[in-house]
């Protein structure tokens, strides 16, 4: 269960209101450059003990008990060209890849702030 909301302190969400991602979605809402094609709009939508949640920028169906930013990247399978980014835990850093434009994983972010926050600054908490 979440343990707290944000508290937005210039335009970041503050890290010590960071919540715990377990048995409800994730709570990040970033301004985005583009709001991208909703995945589901209920959980019913979702394959398996997924759940259909808000995150990054747009509808996702989210596995909850999985560390999205553990995940490596994932161009999908389709042939578009969008420079995105993914959090590589290796080296802790947010590194840019080029996704085809469908499916992949939710590790997977329209810019660099956008992975910091949900990813690196997770992990200072």
């Amino acid at each position: 269960r979440e343990l707290s909301g944000f508290q937005m302190v210039g335009g970041l969400e503050h890290c010590a209101q960071y919540p715990l991602w377990i048995e409800s979605c994730p709570r990040v809402r970033l301004k985005c450059e583009v709001e991208e094609r909703n995945e589901c709009t209920r959980h019913r939508h979702c394959p398996d003990k997924k759940r259909c949640c808000l995150f990054s920028c747009g509808k996702k169906c989210l596995d909850l008990r999985e560390d999205i930013c553990s995940l490596p990247p994932d161009p999908g399978p389709c042939l578009a060209y969008f420079p995105r980014w993914w959090y590589n835990k290796e080296t802790e850093l947010c590194t840019e890849f080029i996704y085809g434009g469908c499916q992949g994983n939710p590790n997977n972010f329209q810019t660099e702030g956008i992975c910091n926050v949900v990813c690196k600054m997770k992990r200072k908490c």
